[in-house]
């Protein structure tokens, strides 16, 4: 938390308030390394090169409303509300990769009419990004109250990092995909036939974990893949009893009837983990660029 003579300067969303920047005013605090004062929308090219900065470092906040009144000295007086205030903004950053921008915290100006708006910038998952315009293709980063340009050393471990996390998430889809194809087999063999194979979870349940930061905010995945698991474990507890059945002296009938149930709820579930995977596949696909090499094009 960056903290000046004022006090703390909010790090969530939900802590901007006006009594807060006031106080930052009040210290003649404008600018830090996790926010920025602005007096309106600023240009396309100053406020992609902030949103640029704080993505790329640790996040921030751009607030919109607050004025410069004297050398050092700043006042919230705030500006008129303005329905297409977050479609103006988001236009004006034009970053590559895209940055993501939440809906701005209006915050009301008391004994008047205006507000101040306050947009956050996420530390990005898919750092660094960069300026898109041809003569504006620099690597920003924030540190203290200014933009600075990154070193060569720092982009090429953002890059490095990134490739890293995106190389497990396509190991990812390619272990999805395998376990897509074992229930295809396993749901169609013939009667009386069956397969020993059981669902593991390790490649799943690490890359979770190690690809964490980039998957945070993908909430979606992180839900259909429980979902996911939870239909395959189920398939392991049938099967186990399948295997427990062919180990022991049941009769060829009984044993019959108890492969023959597991490939019809292997059918069951088949529908909805192939919905599962493909859409994982999709959401990699549009948001990280990664394909899975294995799926027919």
């Amino acid at each position: 938390m960056t903290t000046f003579a004022a006090g703390p300067v909010p790090t969530t969303l939900g802590a901007w308030t006006y009594e807060a920047v006031a106080a930052l005013c009040a210290a003649g605090y404008s600018e830090s390394d996790r926010h920025d004062f602005k007096r309106g929308l600023p240009d396309a090219k100053g406020l992609t090169k902030v949103a640029c900065a704080l993505a790329n470092t640790f996040g921030g906040f751009i607030v919109l409303g607050v004025a410069e009144a004297a050398r050092h000295s700043f006042e919230p007086i705030g500006i008129d509300p303005d329905g297409e205030i977050y479609g103006q903004f988001h236009a004006k950053i034009r970053a590559e990769p895209e940055i993501p921008i939440s809906y701005p915290r209006q915050i009301e100006v008391p004994g008047s009419l205006k507000v101040l708006y306050v947009f956050e910038v996420l530390q990005s998952t898919r750092r660094p990004h960069l300026p898109s315009p041809a003569d504006e293709r620099i690597f920003w980063k924030r540190v203290g109250s200014s933009c600075r340009q990154m070193t060569l050393e720092e982009v090429r471990q953002q890059m490095l990092s990134l490739e890293e996390k995106r190389e497990k998430l396509a190991l990812l889809l390619i272990d999805l995909f395998h376990k897509q194809r074992s229930l295809e087999e396993q749901a169609n063999v013939p009667d009386g036939h069956y397969s020993g194979d059981i669902f593991a979870f390790d490649i799943i349940d690490r890359i979770v974990v190690e690809s964490y930061s980039i998957l945070r905010d993908d909430v979606n995945t992180i839900g259909v893949l429980d979902t996911l698991r939870k239909q395959l474990l189920l398939l392991n507890a049938e099967k186990q009893k399948v295997l427990s059945m062919m180990a022991l002296s049941y009769g060829p009938e009984d044993k019959a009837r108890a492969i023959n149930a597991y490939r019809e709820l292997a059918r069951r579930q088949l529908p909805g983990v192939s919905i599962i995977v493909e859409q994982i596949e999709r959401s990699f696909r549009e948001k990280f660029g990664i394909v899975n090499p294995y799926r027919p094009a």
